[in-house]
């Protein structure tokens, strides 16, 4: 298995949880971005992506924090990526309103004001905004300055994540005192061992073709799962596919699938612009 590490932007300097973090865990892999200071969606993609390809026959889980949370799921808009990734654990994600396709949106105004006439395509145009078919656990501060803890509600709610409420935090990051960080070492196990995320991941297919099974993390699975029936229930219908079926297409943007991504043509064109090079 693989974790991919996924910083945002600056990325994680040596002090940082995440860093920490790679310390931890032997399949730790951070995905690295030419330039950490320039958060360009398309870009940052494109390093995404190529790491998602390398690992398509075994559950990939990816942990991201701020820009970072923006880049994954963008990437999970396409259903070849997701069906590579086993989960995923967002933290303090920045919000897609501080962007647009270029970097960060230049003005307030066009942070204020994303509908206008003059509006840039700003990335919360173009996020998905329903469950993808993956486990996804988001930690929220309330005092963070890059996400109102009101719109990591409302984002978690769109993607069928499970909110954790960290409480005042800041932006869960070296200046808020995240150095070393055991609570994410348990987050990401509760998504890895109390979760569907294994099981879903070896279902799904891949080219026309089944993934097989890791009989040992299924085994580990079905020891450690939750006794709780309803939970379980609960967590199968937050995270279920909107069509996990792949074909050959490079994009799968389908009718029946563009409600995750609202009606705005635009944003439907820019998401198959930034898949098209998914095969």
């Amino acid at each position: 298995m693989t974790t991919l590490i996924l910083p945002g932007v600056g990325g994680s300097e040596p002090a940082h949880w995440q860093t920490w973090l790679e310390t931890q865990l032997s399949d730790a892999k951070r995905v690295e971005q030419a330039d950490w200071n320039s958060p360009v969606l398309h870009t940052w993609r494109q390093s995404l992506d190529r790491e998602l390809l390398l690992h398509a026959t075994e559950p990939v889980w990816i942990v991201a924090h701020s820009f970072g949370c923006l880049v994954t799921m963008s990437a999970l808009s396409s259903r070849v990526l997701a069906s590579k990734v086993a989960g995923v654990l967002l933290v303090a994600p920045a919000s897609p309103e501080r962007f647009s396709l270029e970097g960060f949106a230049r003005n307030k105004d066009q942070v204020t004001d994303p509908h206008g006439p003059q509006a840039p395509a700003l990335l919360s145009r173009i996020l998905p905004r329903a469950p993808l078919g993956v486990p996804i656990r988001l930690i929220a501060s309330r005092t963070d300055p890059w996400m109102t803890f009101e719109a990591a509600e409302w984002w978690a709610t769109r993607w069928g994540a499970k909110l954790i409420d960290l409480g005042d935090a800041g932006h869960i990051n070296v200046a808020a005192g995240f150095g070393a960080w055991p609570q994410v070492i348990k987050e990401l196990n509760t998504l890895k061992y109390g979760s569907q995320a294994v099981k879903q991941f070896a279902t799904r297919h891949l080219d026309g073709s089944v993934i097989a099974k890791d009989n040992s993390l299924t085994d580990r699975l079905t020891k450690d799962e939750p006794s709780s029936t309803a939970s379980a229930e609960d967590e199968r219908q937050q995270t279920a596919p909107i069509d996990t079926t792949i074909t050959a297409t490079p994009v799968e943007q389908s009718a029946s699938n563009q409600a995750a991504f609202g009606q705005d043509p635009h944003s439907i064109d820019t998401l198959k612009l930034l898949n098209k090079q998914v095969v």
